[in-house]
C-alpha cells in the first residue's frame, strides 16, 4: 500500500474509515447474496491531531503474522493479520461508518523512520480518541455469560459504593495496618450478600469464576504495546465476541472477584476442617473438596492486576495522592518483573512503555528503530540513563541467570524472566542499605559496556548452602526442601556465633541483630499481612517460623497442626519463604550471615552502593572490573547500619561490565 508522508508540525497521522456493511455491499457489482460476505472496505485518510477529529483507538493483538487475510482499504487489497480482520469484522456497523486509528494500518511499519516518529505520539494518539477500543478476541469458553455477569456486579459495586471502598483498602500504604484492616471489615460487611448470593451456588460461581480466569489469560494482556494503550487511554471500552463492557465495571469485578476467592476458600476449608473432627475421611463429600480445590486452583493473571494499578496512578497524573509512580525504571519493574510481555520487536519491550513515563523526555530516551543499533544497545543506553538520574537499584533487576545475551552484567535483560528482588521492588522496600550516603554521579567512562559506581565492601562469601529451588506450586508442601533451608541458615548463625566467640568481633553494627538472624533471614526481614502487603517483620515472623517448625516435626509424625487452615501467621511466613526462590544462604568470612543469588560463588563480595537500598553481590573479572551477580539480603546492614560513620578513605569505585 502506498503512504504518503506525515507532516509532524502539526501532529499529523493518519485514520481508518471503516465502512458499513450497507455501504460496503453497494461495491458488490452483481447482487449481493444474503448469506455471502460482504467483504471490508475502507479508507485511510491524513488528519491533524491539533483538530481534535472524531476516532476510536483500537488496542489489540496482532497475532501470527503468517495467518492473514484481505481487506480493501482505498481500493486496493491490502493484507492484515487475522485478528485483526476479525477485530474489523465485529466492529463495523451494519448501517454506520466508523473512523479508527489502528497501527498495524495507520503506520507505515516499513518505514522505520516515521514509525519511531509516530511511537513517539502513540500517548497523545491513545489519550485523544473519544474512546479506546479493547479487543480481546471472538466469544469463547463461555465470555458471554463472563461479560453479562460483570455488568451485573460491576453495575452493583459502582451504583452502591462498594468499588470506592475496595479502591481504598487497595491504595492504602503498607504501614497503614489497622486502616487496612478496618476498611478490609467494612469491605467485607458490604460484600456479605454478594458472598452469600456466591456461596448458595457455588456451581454457577465456579462457571462465572473460570469464564473470567479465561478472559484474564488472553493473548491480549501478554502483548507489550497494549499497556501503555490501555494505561493512557481516558475512556476505554473491553470488547470480546459482540460483548462489550465499561472498564470501571471490569475493574470492580476483577477486585471483587480476588476478595471472593478468598472468602470462599477460607468458608470451604473451614467446613472441611469442621467436618473432618467429627467424621472420617471417608465420610466427606467429594463435592466439597472438589469446589475447594476447584477454587484455589484457579489461576487469575496478576498481570492484569498490576495494569490496572498502572492505569491507575498514570489517570491521577502528578497529584498528591498518585506520588511518584510514573519513571521510566518503575514502568518497566511493573510490566517486566515476575511477568511475562510479548513484542513482535525486542525494541519495543522497552519503547512500548515510553508514553507511559513522566522522565522518558529528561531521560533522552527516544525509539529508535535503526537497523544498526542492536537491541543490546538500546537496552545498555536506557539503562545507563536510568543509573545516571540516581536509580542505582537499577541493578536489582538485572539478575544474570543463564543469561545468553551479549547485555552488560549491570544491564537489565527485558527479554529473559525477572523475579522480585528480595520479594520487593526498590521504590516499595524498607531497606535502606546506603543509609544516609547519597547518590553520586557515575564516573564518566569511554567503554559503551561499563558503569563506574562508588561503594563500600560489606563481606565476602565464605560458605553457600544448597540453592533453594523448590517449585513454585509445591514449595508450602515440600517439608525436605523447606527443612534443608532452615537448617542451613540455622547452621550458619552457630558458625556466625563460634567467630564472634574464636575473635571478640561482632560483624553485626546492633548486637541485638544476631538474635534475630534465624527468623528474618529465611524471609529477608519481610512479614506478609492482608491480600499482598509486605513490611518488615514484626514479631508475628517469629510466630510463623515456631508454627512452621512445629508443622515439620508433625509431618514427619503423620500428623497435622491443629487448625493449619486458619494460621495465618504460618501462611505468611511461608509465602515469604516462596519470595526467595532462587537463593541460597551464605557465611560470610566476617560472620554476616543472609541470602544472595543461587548461582553466587565462594569468594563472591557483597558491597553497598550510594544511593542504594539493597545490598549486590559482585564477582571479580580475570580482565579486570566485576561482573554483576546480583541483589542480596544481608542481615543486620539492609537499614543503613553498615555505611552510616565510614568515610571516605573507605569508599571504593567499581568498574562493572
Amino acid at each position: 500500500m502506498f503512504y504518503m508522508p506525515l507532516t509532524l508540525e502539526r501532529h499529523e497521522f493518519r485514520l481508518l474509515k471503516v465502512f458499513s456493511r450497507q455501504s460496503s455491499a453497494k461495491t458488490i457489482t452483481s447482487a449481493p447474496n444474503p448469506s455471502e460476505h460482504v467483504p471490508i472496505h475502507c479508507e485511510l485518510f491524513h488528519a491533524y491531531r491539533d483538530d481534535k477529529p472524531f476516532y476510536e483507538a483500537l488496542s489489540y493483538t496482532w497475532g501470527d503474522p503468517n495467518e492473514r487475510n484481505l481487506i480493501m482499504v482505498n481500493d486496493e487489497e491490502v493484507s492484515v493479520t487475522n485478528h485483526l480482520w476479525v477485530a474489523l469484522e465485529h466492529l463495523r456497523d451494519d448501517y454506520i461508518d466508523i473512523i479508527l486509528w489502528v497501527d498495524a494500518i495507520c503506520i507505515d511499519q516499513s518505514n522505520d523512520k516515521e514509525k519511531g516518529e509516530q511511537v513517539q505520539q502513540m500517548r497523545e494518539i491513545y489519550r485523544s480518541p473519544n474512546a479506546t477500543i479493547v479487543w480481546l478476541g471472538p466469544a469463547a469458553d463461555k465470555s458471554d455469560l463472563a461479560f453479562a455477569e460483570t455488568e451485573r456486579l460491576g453495575k452493583h459495586l459502582c451504583e452502591t459504593g462498594i468499588f470506592d471502598l475496595m479502591m481504598g483498602m487497595a491504595t492504602l500504604p503498607s504501614h497503614a495496618t489497622n486502616a487496612y484492616h478496618a476498611a478490609e471489615e467494612n469491605v467485607n460487611e458490604q460484600l456479605a450478600d454478594l458472598y452469600k448470593e456466591a456461596l448458595d451456588d457455588i456451581p454457577k460461581t465456579l462457571e462465572f469464576l473460570t469464564a473470567m480466569s479465561n478472559i484474564l489469560n488472553r493473548d491480549y494482556w501478554t502483548r507489550i504495546w497494549i499497556r501503555q494503550e490501555f494505561v493512557v487511554s481516558i475512556f476505554v471500552r473491553i470488547n470480546c465476541g459482540n460483548a462489550t463492557v465499561s472498564f470501571q465495571y471490569f475493574h470492580a469485578t476483577i477486585m471483587y472477584i480476588a476478595l471472593l476467592t478468598i472468602h470462599l476458600s477460607q468458608k470451604l476449608a473451614s467446613s472441611i476442617h469442621d467436618f473432618l473432627e467429627h467424621h472420617d475421611y471417608e465420610e466427606l463429600d467429594p463435592a466439597l473438596t472438589t469446589n475447594f480445590f476447584s477454587i484455589t486452583n484457579l489461576i487469575m493473571n496478576p498481570s492484569t492486576t498490576k495494569l490496572f494499578g498502572m492505569r491507575r496512578r498514570y489517570q491521577l497524573g502528578q497529584t498528591a495522592e498518585a506520588g511518584n509512580g510514573n519513571s521510566l525504571i518503575q514502568i518497566l519493574a511493573r510490566v517486566h518483573v515476575a511477568a511475562t510481555a510479548q513484542a513482535s520487536f525486542d525494541k519495543d519491550l522497552v519503547f512500548g512503555l515510553l508514553g507511559m513515563a513522566e522522565d522518558a523526555e529528561a531521560l533522552g530516551v527516544l525509539p529508535d528503530y535503526d537497523h544498526t543499533k542492536s537491541c543490546s544497545e538500546v537496552f545498555t543506553d536506557v539503562a545507563r540513563a536510568i543509573a545516571s538520574g540516581g536509580h542505582v537499584d537499577l541493578l536489582s533487576l538485572s539478575q544474570n541467570r543463564d543469561r545468553k545475551t551479549d547485555v552488560p552484567s549491570w544491564v537489565p535483560e527485558w527479554r529473559e524472566r525477572i523475579i522480585r528482588p528480595c520479594g520487593q521492588l526498590p521504590w516499595d522496600t524498607s531497606f535502606n542499605a546506603c543509609g544516609s550516603k547519597t547518590y553520586s554521579t557515575p564516573t564518566s567512562t569511554t567503554d559503551p559496556n561499563e558503569i563506574i559506581l562508588s561503594g563500600y565492601t560489606v563481606e565476602t562469601i565464605e560458605v553457600l548452602s544448597d540453592p533453594w529451588t523448590p517449585s513454585i506450586d509445591d514449595y508450602k508442601a515440600n517439608m525436605p526442601d523447606i527443612t534443608t533451608f532452615l537448617s542451613s541458615i540455622s547452621k550458619f548463625c552457630q558458625s556466625s556465633n563460634g567467630k564472634l566467640e574464636a575473635t571478640s568481633t561482632n560483624p553485626y553494627p546492633n548486637p541485638s541483630d544476631r538474635e534475630t538472624a534465624f527468623f528474618k533471614t529465611p524471609v529477608a526481614d519481610q512479614e506478609q499481612y492482608g491480600i499482598g502487603f509486605v513490611r518488615r517483620a514484626t514479631e508475628d515472623t517469629q510466630v510463623g517460623l515456631q508454627n512452621l517448625v512445629e508443622k515439620i516435626r508433625l509431618h514427619a509424625q503423620g500428623q497435622m497442626l491443629e487448625r493449619e487452615s486458619e494460621n495465618m501467621k504460618m501462611s505468611g511466613y511461608t509465602n515469604m519463604l516462596g519470595w526467595q526462590r532462587f537463593r541460597r544462604a551464605f557465611l560470610g568470612v566476617k560472620g554476616f550471615v543472609g541470602l544472595v543469588p543461587d548461582h553466587s560463588e565462594v569468594g563472591d563480595i557483597l558491597v553497598v552502593f550510594e544511593g542504594g537500598k539493597l545490598v549486590y553481590v559482585l564477582r571479580q573479572r580475570d580482565e579486570g572490573g566485576w561482573r554483576l551477580v546480583g541483589e542480596a539480603y544481608a542481615h543486620g546492614i539492609m537499614y543503613g547500619e553498615f555505611v552510616e560513620g565510614k568515610g571516605e578513605n573507605e569508599r571504593e569505585e567499581f568498574i562493572l561490565l
